[in-house]
């Protein structure tokens, strides 16, 4: 999938708190065309949450993490009953394991504007009491948000009963709600807003915490249980063009870290040496200069990854070549 550099909307809403109401609208309308193609394709999302919206260089937010989406097919009689998802964003038929269709993203959504509209979820930790959960009791708690109109979408996604909610019938009922009526749903549709972004990001800096940057940069447990390869797994890998091998750095203990005085700068070194240099399909010589440091546009490669039949010599003079190019711009 591409590298979206940008962050995601769970990280800028713990940096940056609430959304104006008109942010929210900007991207609640993005969203709503991603629910309305997956609706298209017969996709139930099924994992909507801040954390998997991520934003491109321009500021538009990108759906990811496809990783655990069901179709709806005739043979399942348009319906799914597995019990994926994030416990606080799942709805209530999701959460019970009760059949579901594209109604629990409706829903999952409006906890998404709400945390937008607020700055933190509504629900936390792995459990909740589902049988408390009535439309009275979300209509509770909307109590601090000041747009009557968003609070009316909210009210209507969080319908606890699938068959009353908003975009049950059609997603035109969510494209159709007052809140959005401003929007010009043809030029958000082809990407060429008049409006700019309320937000563009600085891709010269890292839009993640720390903990999550040092995370991604290592692991504790080899998820292949050291077990070779499947040839069609080594055939994907070998077109990424990953060209670094296994640092033991990477697999140091995580909570080890953390006690470190200088956690932060050993951080930022083990990803450095997380940076693969081919950075995509893109020759060495036009590799640009983004970070304060030699860093570039990156594709990071994990601490698991298949040593490649290179020996570390070759790999040495890999990087030094590509360190050259990068020093002669």
């Amino acid at each position: 999938m591409p590298y979206y550099r940008g962050g995601d909307l769970g990280w800028m809403l713990k940096t940056k708190g609430k959304l104006k109401t008109n942010q929210i609208q900007y991207y609640g309308a993005e969203i709503c065309l991603a629910l309305a193609e997956l609706r298209r394709l017969k996709v139930v999302y099924r994992d909507m949450k801040p954390q998997n919206f991520l934003f491109n260089d321009e500021g538009h937010i990108c759906i990811t993490d496809f990783g655990i989406c069901g179709q709806l097919t005739e043979s399942n009689g348009f319906k799914l009953t597995e019990r994926f998802g994030t416990t606080s964003y799942m709805s209530p038929e999701q959460y019970k394991g009760k059949p579901y269709d594209y109604c629990c993203d409706y829903f999952a959504f409006g906890l998404t504007l709400f945390a937008m509209a607020t700055g933190k979820g509504l629900h936390h930790g792995p459990k909740r009491d589902v049988d408390i959960e009535t439309d009275n009791w979300y209509c509770s708690k909307l109590g601090g948000i000041t747009s009557m109109t968003l609070k009316s979408l909210i009210q209507a996604l969080l319908t606890v009963n699938r068959e009353h909610r908003l975009g049950v019938t059609d997603i035109q009922e969510i494209f159709n709600h007052k809140f959005f009526e401003h929007i010009n749903w043809e030029e958000y549709g082809e990407v060429k807003q008049l409006q700019q972004p309320p937000y563009v990001p600085n891709v010269n800096q890292l839009n993640c915490g720390m903990e999550q940057l040092a995370m991604d940069a290592m692991v504790d447990d080899d998820p292949t249980d050291s077990k070779p390869p499947k040839p069609e797994e080594q055939r994907v890998f070998d077109e990424f063009q990953f060209n670094t091998e296994p640092k033991k750095e990477w697999t140091e203990n995580w909570e080890n870290v953390k006690q470190r005085p200088d956690k932060k700068a050993h951080i930022l070194s083990l990803w450095d040496k997380a940076v693969d240099t081919n950075a995509f399909d893109q020759p060495k010589s036009e590799l640009p200069f983004i970070f304060e440091n030699i860093h570039i546009e990156i594709k990071r490669s994990m601490s698991v990854q298949i040593p490649n039949s290179k020996n570390n010599q070759n790999e040495q003079n890999d990087d030094q070549t590509a360190l050259s190019l990068l020093a002669e711009q």
